[in-house]
Protein backbone atom coordinates (compact mmCIF):
# COMPACT_ATOMS: atom_id res chain seq x y z
CA UNK A 1 0.00 0.00 0.00
CA UNK A 2 1.36 3.47 -0.97
CA UNK A 3 -0.02 6.62 0.64
CA UNK A 4 -2.84 6.70 -1.27
CA UNK A 5 -4.39 3.39 -0.21
CA UNK A 6 -7.39 3.58 1.39
CA UNK A 7 -7.42 0.97 4.91
CA UNK A 8 -10.97 0.55 6.19
CA UNK A 9 -13.06 -1.91 8.54
CA UNK A 10 -15.46 -3.80 6.80
CA UNK A 11 -18.26 -1.43 8.66
CA UNK A 12 -16.49 1.91 7.59
CA UNK A 13 -16.69 0.06 4.03
CA UNK A 14 -20.78 -0.90 4.39
CA UNK A 15 -20.77 2.81 6.02
CA UNK A 16 -19.33 4.46 3.01
CA UNK A 17 -20.92 2.19 0.34
CA UNK A 18 -24.47 3.22 1.78
CA UNK A 19 -23.11 7.22 1.92
CA UNK A 20 -22.01 7.33 -1.72
CA UNK A 21 -24.35 5.22 -3.74
CA UNK A 22 -26.33 7.45 -5.87
CA UNK A 23 -29.07 5.03 -6.34
CA UNK A 24 -29.69 5.17 -2.89
CA UNK A 25 -29.82 8.87 -2.87
CA UNK A 26 -32.63 8.40 -5.88
CA UNK A 27 -34.45 6.05 -3.55
CA UNK A 28 -34.76 8.28 -0.80
CA UNK A 29 -35.80 10.74 -3.14
CA UNK A 30 -38.34 8.67 -4.53
CA UNK A 31 -39.82 7.99 -1.08
CA UNK A 32 -39.97 11.88 -0.43
CA UNK A 33 -41.73 11.99 -3.79
CA UNK A 34 -44.20 9.25 -2.71
CA UNK A 35 -44.82 10.83 1.11
CA UNK A 36 -45.30 14.35 -1.21
CA UNK A 37 -48.16 12.51 -2.86
CA UNK A 38 -49.72 11.11 -0.25
CA UNK A 39 -50.50 15.03 1.53
CA UNK A 40 -51.51 15.85 -1.95
CA UNK A 41 -54.37 13.15 -2.49
CA UNK A 42 -55.70 13.62 0.77
CA UNK A 43 -55.71 17.06 1.11
CA UNK A 44 -59.35 19.41 0.02
CA UNK A 45 -58.96 20.74 -3.11
CA UNK A 46 -58.66 24.70 -3.08
CA UNK A 47 -61.63 26.92 -3.40
CA UNK A 48 -62.39 28.98 -5.97
CA UNK A 49 -63.69 32.52 -6.56
CA UNK A 50 -65.05 34.36 -9.00
CA UNK A 51 -65.91 37.96 -9.78
CA UNK A 52 -67.83 39.07 -12.83
CA UNK A 53 -68.54 42.80 -13.57
CA UNK A 54 -71.13 44.02 -15.74
CA UNK A 55 -71.13 47.14 -17.43
CA UNK A 56 -73.70 48.37 -19.51
CA UNK A 57 -75.32 51.46 -21.72
CA UNK A 58 -75.75 54.81 -20.15
CA UNK A 59 -78.94 54.43 -18.30
CA UNK A 60 -78.44 51.06 -17.02
CA UNK A 61 -76.52 50.29 -14.08
CA UNK A 62 -73.19 48.83 -13.26
CA UNK A 63 -73.45 45.35 -11.92
CA UNK A 64 -71.03 42.92 -9.63
CA UNK A 65 -70.79 39.30 -8.88
CA UNK A 66 -68.91 37.72 -6.86
CA UNK A 67 -69.19 33.88 -5.99
CA UNK A 68 -67.30 31.29 -3.89
CA UNK A 69 -66.91 27.86 -4.64
CA UNK A 70 -65.39 24.75 -3.20
CA UNK A 71 -65.85 21.38 -4.78
CA UNK A 72 -66.69 18.34 -2.67
CA UNK A 73 -65.49 14.86 -3.83
CA UNK A 74 -67.26 11.56 -3.35
CA UNK A 75 -66.96 10.76 0.06
CA UNK A 76 -64.74 8.27 -0.17
CA UNK A 77 -62.28 9.92 -2.59
CA UNK A 78 -60.26 10.82 -0.46
CA UNK A 79 -59.99 7.79 1.59
CA UNK A 80 -59.44 5.45 -1.38
CA UNK A 81 -56.29 8.32 -2.95
CA UNK A 82 -55.12 7.92 0.53
CA UNK A 83 -54.58 3.85 0.78
CA UNK A 84 -53.20 4.11 -3.05
CA UNK A 85 -50.88 6.82 -2.36
CA UNK A 86 -50.18 5.06 1.07
CA UNK A 87 -49.47 2.06 -0.61
CA UNK A 88 -46.95 3.94 -2.87
CA UNK A 89 -44.83 5.28 -0.24
CA UNK A 90 -44.58 1.41 1.04
CA UNK A 91 -43.80 0.21 -1.93
CA UNK A 92 -40.84 3.13 -2.24
CA UNK A 93 -40.01 2.43 1.17
CA UNK A 94 -39.15 -1.43 0.81
CA UNK A 95 -38.03 -0.66 -2.58
CA UNK A 96 -35.10 2.10 -0.95
CA UNK A 97 -34.44 -0.39 2.53
CA UNK A 98 -34.21 -3.56 -0.21
CA UNK A 99 -31.61 -1.69 -2.36
CA UNK A 100 -29.48 -0.65 1.11
CA UNK A 101 -29.62 -4.20 2.27
CA UNK A 102 -28.30 -4.93 -1.33
CA UNK A 103 -25.89 -2.48 -1.54
CA UNK A 104 -24.64 -3.49 2.07
CA UNK A 105 -24.57 -7.61 0.97
CA UNK A 106 -22.67 -6.55 -2.29
CA UNK A 107 -20.11 -4.26 -0.19
CA UNK A 108 -19.39 -7.60 2.29
CA UNK A 109 -19.06 -9.61 -0.19
CA UNK A 110 -16.35 -7.08 -2.15
CA UNK A 111 -14.56 -6.55 1.03
CA UNK A 112 -14.23 -9.97 2.17
CA UNK A 113 -13.27 -11.28 -1.62
CA UNK A 114 -9.92 -8.91 -0.72
CA UNK A 115 -9.65 -9.68 2.41
CA UNK A 116 -9.57 -13.44 1.08
CA UNK A 117 -7.29 -12.30 -1.73
CA UNK A 118 -5.01 -10.71 0.70
CA UNK A 119 -4.74 -13.45 3.49
CA UNK A 120 -4.17 -15.97 0.22
CA UNK A 121 -1.05 -13.68 -0.87
CA UNK A 122 0.78 -14.66 2.36
CA UNK A 123 0.46 -18.57 1.83
CA UNK A 124 1.24 -18.24 -1.93
CA UNK A 125 4.36 -15.85 -1.31
CA UNK A 126 5.47 -18.78 1.42
CA UNK A 127 4.61 -21.59 -0.78
CA UNK A 128 7.04 -20.11 -3.73
CA UNK A 129 9.64 -20.08 -1.41
CA UNK A 130 9.39 -23.36 -0.28
CA UNK A 131 9.03 -24.37 -4.10
CA UNK A 132 12.23 -22.11 -4.63
CA UNK A 133 14.20 -24.20 -1.52
CA UNK A 134 13.03 -27.33 -2.99
CA UNK A 135 14.35 -26.37 -6.17
CA UNK A 136 17.73 -25.24 -4.71
CA UNK A 137 18.24 -28.58 -2.64
CA UNK A 138 17.03 -31.18 -5.28
CA UNK A 139 19.38 -29.67 -7.81
CA UNK A 140 22.10 -29.72 -5.25
CA UNK A 141 21.16 -33.80 -4.67
CA UNK A 142 21.30 -34.14 -8.79
CA UNK A 143 24.87 -32.95 -8.70
CA UNK A 144 25.67 -35.26 -6.04
CA UNK A 145 24.11 -37.70 -8.12
CA UNK A 146 21.55 -38.71 -5.25
CA UNK A 147 18.45 -37.59 -6.83
CA UNK A 148 16.86 -38.01 -10.42
CA UNK A 149 16.90 -35.60 -13.44
CA UNK A 150 13.15 -36.13 -13.23
CA UNK A 151 12.81 -34.99 -9.84
CA UNK A 152 14.74 -31.72 -10.76
CA UNK A 153 11.88 -31.10 -13.44
CA UNK A 154 9.15 -32.07 -11.02
CA UNK A 155 10.43 -29.14 -8.64
CA UNK A 156 11.38 -26.88 -11.44
CA UNK A 157 7.44 -27.41 -12.35
CA UNK A 158 6.54 -27.19 -8.80
CA UNK A 159 8.20 -23.48 -8.66
CA UNK A 160 6.51 -22.43 -11.71
CA UNK A 161 3.21 -23.40 -10.63
CA UNK A 162 3.63 -21.80 -7.27
CA UNK A 163 4.67 -18.37 -9.71
CA UNK A 164 1.47 -18.47 -11.54
CA UNK A 165 -0.51 -19.41 -8.16
CA UNK A 166 0.92 -15.98 -7.10
CA UNK A 167 0.57 -14.17 -10.86
CA UNK A 168 -3.34 -15.08 -10.66
CA UNK A 169 -3.65 -14.18 -7.23
CA UNK A 170 -2.23 -10.34 -8.41
CA UNK A 171 -5.14 -10.10 -10.83
CA UNK A 172 -7.35 -11.38 -8.03
CA UNK A 173 -6.58 -9.22 -5.96
CA UNK A 174 -6.77 -5.85 -8.37
CA UNK A 175 -10.18 -7.15 -8.92
CA UNK A 176 -11.76 -7.76 -5.68
CA UNK A 177 -9.81 -3.86 -5.04
CA UNK A 178 -11.44 -2.63 -8.07
CA UNK A 179 -15.18 -4.30 -6.91
CA UNK A 180 -14.32 -2.47 -3.91
CA UNK A 181 -13.76 0.89 -4.97
CA UNK A 182 -17.16 0.68 -7.64
CA UNK A 183 -18.99 -0.02 -4.38
CA UNK A 184 -17.42 2.56 -2.62
CA UNK A 185 -17.40 5.33 -5.08
CA UNK A 186 -13.87 5.84 -5.72
CA UNK A 187 -11.66 5.21 -9.06
CA UNK A 188 -11.21 1.56 -9.82
CA UNK A 189 -7.73 1.29 -9.80
CA UNK A 190 -6.92 3.36 -6.17
CA UNK A 191 -5.61 1.72 -3.43
CA UNK A 192 -8.02 -0.23 -1.07
CA UNK A 193 -6.66 -2.75 1.74
CA UNK A 194 -8.80 -4.39 4.13
CA UNK A 195 -7.74 -3.57 7.73
CA UNK A 196 -9.99 -6.11 9.52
Amino acid sequence: GGADTLALTRRAAVDTALARNPALAVAREQVEQARARVVQATAFPDPSVSAATTLSGPESSVGTTLGLGLTLPFPQKFHLQGAVSGADLKAAQFSYQQLRQQTAALTVQAYDALLVALRHLSDLTEGRALAADFLQKTEARFEAGTAARLDVLKAKVDLAAAENALIANQRDIANAGAGLNRLLGRPLGAGVAAAD
